[in-house]
This record gives structure tokens, C-alpha cells and sequence, in this order.
């Protein structure tokens, strides 16, 4: 898909040769309080636009710019092109430049959508592509790009059920990549500072409006089974498994062969090599690093926290209901998976040296987490470089999964256990300080939830009734956060034995040093990022004690013994011990 856009590249460079010959004050104009470029769009192509007659079948993509929408519009464009290439027997008998349309929904003239002679865009300077109705002529599939709110969009959209791939990327980095294009790019006004930028950013004074309120505005809709949601960062760090979910949101099927071509293709290097082709003289302005985190070569501590502070005042504004989503029965929370990724968990092929964790959420499992990596690394006796491979090989794959597993008979996995009460009691000061989680008025609202199974990822009895089943599986081991406690160096001495990792005497008093509570907690923000005062909370055992009423600690009591008394994982959890006032 490398091919010339003469369209394309003819609209950018006339637009950039009128916005020369203006003042900075003129390059903008207001539509619907919204803030846009003057030589890409117009009052009058907003009005044409509603004339669109979208289809079931108009493959919708949006995103705010510099999003990433310019590299998505490629992978769909791709995927199309397959697409065709499997279900037409012939090629079209139109030219492919006549069939060519400026993807972007709201860039353009009036001749787009309408079929008046007369074109009325009379300040835009592509008024003079005058093809009547073009929109109309374009073949299906069509790919139509915008960075619109919902409501502005042509009310055929959604009547259509037209599908719809939402693109979202970190607010730091859609912020630093606008700075960037503003000053590179002639058709919108520059800046003599990242400061200005910054307070434009934040005020709403960028084109296409406020990039929060966007976000707001499309949250809406991301539960609407013709809206698939993805961001910039999960498809930077798996383009193979973003790729395939795209595909078959879009009912493109695909082989491993084209699923590679296509990422490759679609690979920053390849699209900035080619971007003068497709982009024109501009084509360096629109690709210029395509990474993650280049927003901390600009931001100073000030604007980290105000930026910081609206993210979280967007959150707020998402009401408990959309903060979870259902798969199987059971509750996740939206902004950390999604449908699709379970779903593709499926696909997920373990191999027999795969180091396993399993845990109920606050069970310790960040805990246990590096207390392995600790282990394997001094096992595989890692050289500092490798380490710093590792590690990074690692974030690039991070995800959020909750794995089923069938029958695990081919790989080792430690399953991690704690007691119920102080699960419950970690759990929800999670609940109330985590803004990606609905919070509770109450401990008393919550414990009603946790009983009753209400919480992400489902009911931690249901969870350990299932583990049980396995107890005795001899690929299977089972340790509790409580034996950890009491004893660390011997838990961990019998994890590398299950392992099979070979350490020295003097490496566990190490590793424990490394792994206690305090030390962790210490690099908390460091490793886990602002949450980590949150991950890492008390860390001790007993802390229910302080919240558990008399009558609740009867109704966990008979709820554990009526799901687990009489197992060998219950005698192996010492409720007694730990859970008997």
C-alpha cells in the first residue's frame, strides 16, 4: 500500500501554500465552539458532511490528532486491500485516481457530499476538486478517518451500524507529538514555546477541540457492539495480536502470511521510508518518531501534575457502570481489558519452561511476581546486559490477563493463596484509591459485593474452588501469602526446587532483602508508577480485624466452610489460624 496519493498529497500542499499567505489569527476558524484548521476544513463541508450516506459495511476509524491515525488508516487500508483482493473476481474500471478521496471525514469541499454545480466552500482552497457526490462513488469497502466528536459525526453513521475502530493514546504523548506538528506543518499556528502549547493544549484553544472532553464524549459508546476500542501503546507493544483483533472485528479473515505483511508494512520504519510517496514533501511532519513516552524530554514536574490532575478529573466523570465490562459471568475492569483480549487470550500457546503465577486479586501477587523474577535471573546467572534486554523484551509484552487454562498439564504454575478477610480488606481500599475501579460509600456496601462475587475479576471463592481442583497435580504448586510471611526464605527455597532453579545458599537472604515489603514499597513508584503507594498499601496479615463487624465475620466464616471445609487447600490456608478472631 505504498502507493502514490496524488489527491492526497495535491490537498495537503494546497493548503499549505493558502495558510502561507495568512496570519497566525486567521488559521483557525470556530464551528460548534470547537476550534478548526481553515484551509483543511469549512462551516459549509460540515453542513454538506450530513448528506454522507454511510454503509453497513464503511469501515470507520477515530481517533484525536496525533493519536496514531495516519498508521491505523494503513493497517485498514491493508486489511481492505486483502480484503478485495479475496472477494472481487475483477479489478474496477475506474481509474485508481478517480476512485482516490481524502480519507478524513471533515477535510475536503462541498463537492464530497453534495451534488449542487455549485461548489459553496468559498474560503477553502480545495474548492476546486469539484467531483460531484465523490463520496458516493467510492467503492466498499471505504475507510473513512475523523477526528470528530460522536455527535458531529453524519447521523448515517450510526444508523448504518457502520463499525467503528475508537483510537486512544496517552494524553503526554498526543500533547508532545501536537507540539511537534503544529510548528512543522504551516496549516495551523505555531508556537514560540512548549509552555504556550502546553496551556493551549489544556485550555482547548488546539484544533478539534479538548482532547479530554474527547475521550468523555466517545466513552459512551465503547460498550456499543459496533465500537471496538484500542490504544496507541498495546498495538506499539503486540502489532501481531492488534492486527489480528482489527481483522476480525472487521470480518477480515486473515493467514500468518498476510497478518505479517501487513505489519510489516504497517511498521513506523516502513511508513516513514515511504512517507513522501504517501504524504507528500510533508510526509516527515506526520511520521516523525512514532515511540511511547517522548512526552518526558518536555513536560516539567508542574505539568505533570496538572495534566495529571485532569486525566483523573476525566475519570471521575465515568460513572461506576462503565468502568466494568462482563466476559463469562465475570466482571473486568473496561480500561485495563477488554472482550476482544480475552478472547484472544484463547490463542495464547504456553511452553513447558513457562513460569506460571496464578492469584485472586490482592493475594500478594506483585509480591510473588518479583520474588520469582528474582529467582529465575540469579538461576540464569543473566550478565547486567542481558538483564537490561530482558527487561526490556518484557515491558514491550506486558498485559493484563486473566489466562483459563484447561488442563494444565503441560507447564509449572504456583498458585498463590491468602485469607479471605485480609483479601477482602486489601481489596477494597484498592477498590476506593484505584480510579479505574468503581468506589464504594461504604466498607459495608463493599463487603456485600465481595460476598457476592460483584467484583473484577469474580468471586474469590469461586476462584479458589477451582484452583482446589488441581491441588494434587503434580505440575501444580500451591503456596499462601501467610506461610510467605512467616517464613520467606523457605517458601522461596521451595519454589526454585518446583522451578527447577539452582541458587547458592547466600542468594536467598539477598533476594528477601530485595523482595521485603519496605523494600518494595520504597521503589513502588519507581516500578509501578504513581499507583504504587496503592499496590503496596500494609503488606501485613490481620489488618481485617480493624474493619470486620461480628456478624460479618460469622457470614465469611460459614461461606468458607461451606465452600472449601474439609479440602486439603483449606487446611493448607490455616483459616483457623489466621481468620478466627
Amino acid at each position: 500500500m505504498e502507493t502514490p496519493r496524488k489527491k492526497f498529497t495535491d490537498i495537503i500542499d494546497k493548503a499549505v501554500i493558502a495558510a502561507n499567505k495568512m496570519d497566525r489569527d486567521e488559521l483557525l476558524f470556530s464551528y460548534k465552539g470547537i476550534l478548526y484548521p481553515v484551509t483543511f476544513c469549512s462551516a459549509e463541508v460540515f453542513r454538506a458532511m450530513e448528506s454522507l450516506e454511510a454503509r453497513s459495511d464503511d469501515i470507520i476509524l477515530a481517533g484525536y490528532p496525533k493519536s496514531g491515525t495516519n498508521w491505523l488508516g494503513q493497517i485498514l487500508s491493508d486489511l481492505v486491500a486483502i480484503f478485495e483482493k479475496k472477494t472481487q473476481n475483477k479489478e474496477s474500471s475506474m481509474k485508481d485516481e478517480e476512485l482516490e478521496e481524502f480519507p478524513y471525514l471533515e477535510i475536503g469541499d462541498t463537492g464530497k457530499y453534495e451534488g449542487d454545480e455549485k461548489n459553496t466552500c468559498t474560503n477553502c482552497p480545495l474548492s476546486s476538486f469539484r467531483f460531484l457526490k465523490r463520496m458516493n462513488k467510492l467503492p466498499s469497502r471505504r475507510v473513512i478517518v475523523t477526528h470528530l466528536l460522536p455527535e458531529n459525526l453524519p447521523r448515517s453513521i450510526f444508523k448504518s451500524k457502520a463499525k467503528i475502530l475508537l483510537l486512544i493514546r496517552n494524553p503526554k504523548d498526543v500533547a508532545t507529538s501536537f507540539y511537534h506538528f503544529s510548528n512543522g506543518i504551516s496549516t495551523l499556528p505555531s508556537y514560540e514555546t512548549w509552555d504556550d502549547f502546553f496551556v493551549a493544549f489544556m485550555t482547548k484553544k488546539v484544533p478539534w477541540g479538548c482532547y479530554f472532553e474527547y475521550l468523555s464524549k466517545w466513552n459512551k459508546y465503547v460498550d456499543d457492539e459496533n465500537v471496538m476500542t484500542i490504544t496507541y501503546e498495546e498495538l506499539k507493544e503486540n502489532p501481531v495480536l492488534g492486527v489480528k483483533n482489527i481483522a476480525a472485528f472487521f470480518g477480515i479473515p486473515l493467514t500468518e502470511k498476510e497478518l505479517q505483511s501487513v505489519v510489516e508494512r504497517s511498521s513506523f520504519q516502513s511508513m516513514k521510508k515511504n512517507s513522501q510517496k504517501t504524504h507528500g514533501a510533508f510526509g516527515s511532519v506526520f511520521f516523525r518518531k512514532g515511540g511511547v513516552s517522548d512526552w518526558k524530554n518536555l513536560f516539567n514536574e508542574d505539568q505533570n501534575e496538572k495534566m495529571d490532575k485532569a486525566y483523573e478529573e476525566h475519570s471521575d466523570k465515568i460513572t461506576p457502570e462503565d468502568m466494568l465490562f462482563s466476559y463469562r459471568g465475570i466482571l473486568y475492569p473496561a480500561t485495563l481489558s477488554s472482550p476482544e483480549t480475552l478472547e484472544a487470550l484463547k490463542s495464547f500457546e504456553t511452553r513447558t519452561d513457562d513460569v506460571i503465577l496464578a492469584g485472586y486479586p490482592k493475594t500478594g501477587t506483585n509480591w510473588l511476581d518479583q520474588m520469582v523474577k528474582e529467582l529465575e535471573s540469579t538461576d540464569a546467572k543473566y550478565t547486567e546486559e542481558e538483564m537490561k534486554e530482558r527487561i526490556s523484551a518484557e515491558k514491550k509484552l506486558e498485559t493484563f490477563p486473566r489466562l483459563e487454562f484447561g488442563d494444565p498439564g503441560v507447564y509449572e504454575i504456583l498458585v498463590l493463596v491468602r485469607n479471605p478477610k485480609d483479601t477482602a480488606v486489601s481489596y477494597y481500599h484498592f477498590y476506593n484509591n484505584m480510579p479505574v475501579l468503581p468506589s464504594f460509600t461504604s466498607w459495608d456496601e463493599y463487603f456485600a459485593a465481595f460476598m457476592n462475587g460483584k467484583l473484577a475479576w469474580g468471586s474469590y471463592f469461586d476462584h479458589l474452588v477451582e484452583w482446589n481442583k488441581y491441588i494434587d497435580h503434580e505440575r501444580i504448586m500451591m503456596i499462601s501469602y501467610e506461610e510467605l510471611k512467616e517464613d520467606q526464605i523457605l517458601g522461596m527455597k521451595r519454589i526454585a526446587a518446583f522451578f527447577g532453579f539452582s541458587l547458592c545458599e547466600e542468594d536467598f537472604p539477598r533476594i528477601a532483602k530485595n523482595t521485603s515489603f519496605q523494600a518494595m514499597k520504597e521503589k513502588s513508584k519507581e516500578t509501578h508508577g504513581k499507583f504504587g503507594d496503592i499496590l503496596f498499601r500494609k503488606g501485613v496479615v490481620g489488618n481485617w480485624k480493624d474493619l470486620f463487624s461480628k456478624a460479618q465475620n460469622e457470614e465469611m466464616d460459614q461461606k468458607f466452610e461451606d465452600c472449601l471445609g474439609g479440602t486439603k487447600l483449606a487446611a493448607k490456608m490455616k483459616y483457623d489460624v489466621y481468620c478466627k478472631a
